[in-house]
C-alpha cells in the first residue's frame, strides 16, 4: 500500500478504514461471548444457547440440561477487579506465572516493534526490506496452527530461543563484515522477526490457558499493558549509540532479553489437552485432568 500511496494522509486512511469491519461483531454471532466465562458467572442459559449454536454449525447435537453446566462452579456472582487481584496475589503459583508471562509479553513486543519500526535503518530498498519483514511475520503467525500438534510450551520455547539466537547472530555481519554482508544481517533479523511474530501470536492463547476463567481477562489486560511498555521503549534502542555500536547494541539487548524470558518460561506448565482452570483453587491441582472427548480417545491413548 505504501509503495502505491505515497501521501501519508491517504495511506493512513486506507490502512485504518478496514478496522471498521469488526464493528459488525457486536451485533452478529461471529464473535460470541465465552461460554466458559458465562458459566463462571452463573449465566447458564446464555451459555447453553451459544453451545447449541456451535453444535449446530459443526453438525453436532448438544441437548444437555442447563443444570449440568453449574457443576463445580463455586462463584456465581461477578467479582470486582480488586477481589480478583486479591485472589491472584494470594496464590504464589499464580503470581510466579503472571510475572513470567508479563516478562514474555514485554519481550515479544520489545523485539517485534524494535525490528519493525527500524527496518528503514537497514541498507537496501525500504519497500523491499519491509516486504521481507511482513513475509517473515506472516510465516511466524502461521506457526500458531501447529499449537495443537506441538503443544503450547514446546512451540513457545522454540520460537523464543530461536529468536534470541538470531538476534545474537546479527552481530556477526555488523562487527565482522562490511556493507556486502547486509543481506546476512537482514536474514538474521528476519529470523528474529519470524520468532517473535510466532510468539506474539501464540502468547494470547498460552496466557489464557494458564490462568483461571475468573481472572483470565484481567491478566490478559495487565499483560497487554506490559507489552505496550516494551513497544514504547523498543524504537529508542537504536539511539543508544552512533556508528557500528548504534546497530550492535539494540540486537544485543533484544537477544539478551529474549534469552532471559525463554529461560524463565521453562517453569511454565504445558496446557495442551488439559482441563482449563475454572477457579483459583484449580491451580493447586497437581495432576490436571485430560479433556475427555470421544473423538480424541485414540489420540489421547
Amino acid at each position: 500500500m505504501a509503495y502505491f500511496i505515497r501521501d501519508w494522509r491517504w495511506l493512513q486512511l486506507a490502512a485504518a478504514s478496514p478496522m471498521a469491519i469488526p464493528l459488525i461483531y457486536w451485533w452478529s454471532k461471529v464473535l460470541p461471548e465465552s461460554p466458559r466465562w458465562l458459566i463462571s458467572r452463573g449465566r447458564y442459559q446464555e451459555a447453553m444457547e451459544i453451545l447449541q449454536y456451535a453444535a449446530k454449525v459443526n453438525g453436532k447435537t448438544f441437548d444437555h440440561d442447563v443444570a449440568l453446566l453449574s457443576v463445580h462452579v463455586e462463584n456465581k456472582k461477578d467479582e470486582g477487579m480488586f477481589l480478583i487481584l486479591k485472589d491472584l496475589f494470594q496464590s504464589r503459583q499464580l503470581v510466579i506465572r503472571w510475572l513470567i508471562i508479563a516478562a514474555n509479553w514485554f519481550a515479544v513486543s520489545f523485539i517485534y516493534y524494535g525490528i519493525t519500526m527500524n527496518i528503514g535503518r537497514f541498507s537496501g530498498n525500504l519497500y523491499s526490506n519491509y516486504a521481507i519483514s511482513v513475509t517473515a511475520e506472516i510465516l511466524g503467525y502461521s506457526m500458531c496452527f501447529l499449537l495443537d500438534r506441538t503443544g503450547r510450551k514446546p512451540l513457545h520455547l522454540v520460537v523464543l530461543f530461536g529468536s534470541s539466537v538470531a538476534c545474537f547472530l546479527t552481530l556477526v555481519p555488523l562487527l565482522l563484515l562490511d556493507e556486502s554482508g547486509n543481506w546476512l544481517l537482514i536474514a538474521f533479523a528476519m529470523i528474529g522477526k519470524f520468532g517473535v511474530s510466532a510468539g506474539f501470536g501464540e502468547i494470547y492463547i498460552y496466557t489464557g490457558e494458564l490462568f483461571p476463567t475468573v481472572m483470565r481477562s484481567l491478566v490478559l489486560g495487565l499483560s497487554g499493558a506490559g507489552s505496550r511498555i516494551g513497544g514504547i521503549l523498543s524504537p529508542y534502542m537504536f539511539y543508544l549509540a552512533d556508528g557500528t555500536m548504534g546497530k550492535v547494541l539494540p540486537f544485543l539487548f533484544y537477544g539478551v532479553v529474549t534469552l532471559c524470558v525463554a529461560v524463565l518460561s521453562l517453569k511454565l506448565p504445558e496446557t495442551r489437552m488439559t482441563k482449563l482452570p475454572q477457579q483459583v483453587t484449580d491451580i493447586n491441582t497437581k495432576d490436571p485432568s485430560i479433556i475427555e472427548d470421544a473423538e480424541n480417545v485414540d489420540e489421547l491413548k
